[in-house]
């Protein structure tokens, strides 16, 4: 009989510790506000917006009005939806879709735009600005495009490439890379097969040359912070033909990291959350 006290015992300050422990790893992985996770966009014409945020598992609200700061604090429209979940927290997308060309400039009055801020309103009445990382928005197309797109492939391990041939003769100055955070180290340009060094922009290519450009999204190790962040580029290639008009020509590189990886502690403190 007093076995069997002690074994209740035992178990019942063994349920104890448990529970107490998931009340502090939930208390610990709370979030006071939404944490936004940064995204490195370039995006041209009608591409959307897409934006992620990390909030509670339990948090039932969601984003309902949105203005950008650096766009004439316009009111835009979007969709959201959970995009995944861990233990501790959901992550939510927010896609701002343009049905045209003509929806693009009236939030950038005709010009490109870098967003870096938003201000977001949520259900539960609270309003934040948040830092979005940079997202360009161009209202423009390029319409004379000077390379061609020939096939394009997309791995599951954060890597792919995109082909192209010149429709006319020109010259590669390089491999944009506008961002504060940058990713030269992950992506090359091959010229009929063979690797173009940055020492060697600007390069020449003739009408049928082939141009491939390919991407690998391995960062260094565990403690890279790039390796948190979304991105969607789509210009990268600077062009220039024999009669000096020039271009940005189109490739696709895409990147959304792993929910169950990201790092959600040294983002909160990034963000001064902590």
């Amino acid at each position: 009989m007093n076995f069997n006290k002690k074994k209740v015992a035992t178990l019942i300050v063994a349920f104890v510790m448990v529970w107490v422990g998931n009340v502090y790893l939930f208390k610990y992985n709370s979030l006071k506000e939404p944490l936004f996770i940064k995204s490195y966009a370039d995006l041209q014409s009608g591409m959307p917006i897409r934006l992620h945020y990390l909030q509670n598992i339990n948090d039932e609200y969601g984003a309902v009005i949105i203005t950008f700061p650096e766009a004439n604090k316009e009111f835009v429209q979007f969709n959201e939806y959970e995009w995944g979940r861990t233990r501790y927290y959901k992550m939510k997308e927010i896609n701002i879709h343009f049905d045209n060309v003509e929806d693009v400039k009236r939030l950038t009055k005709g010009k490109e735009v870098k967003l870096t801020k938003a201000n977001v309103q949520f259900g539960n009445g609270k309003s934040v600005v948040v830092n979005i990382g940079e997202v360009y928005l161009s209202p423009s197309v390029n319409e004379t495009p000077l390379l061609q797109f020939n096939s394009g492939s997309q791995d599951s391990n954060y890597g792919g490439r995109t082909t192209t041939v010149a429709m006319s003769n020109g010259v590669i100055k390089g491999i944009k890379d506008r961002f504060s955070l940058k990713i030269s180290d992950m992506v090359k340009l091959q010229l009929n097969d063979k690797v173009v060094t940055p020492s060697e922009f600007p390069v020449k290519f003739k009408i049928g040359d082939t141009i491939t450009f390919q991407y690998d999204f391995k960062f260094k190790d565990e403690n890279d912070i790039r390796s948190n962040y979304f991105y969607q580029l789509s210009r990268l290639i600077e062009c220039e033909d024999l009669n000096g008009r020039q271009a940005n020509e189109i490739v696709d590189l895409h990147y959304d990291p792993n929910i169950h990886e990201i790092d959600v502690k040294r983002l909160e403190k990034e963000e001064g959350n902590r």
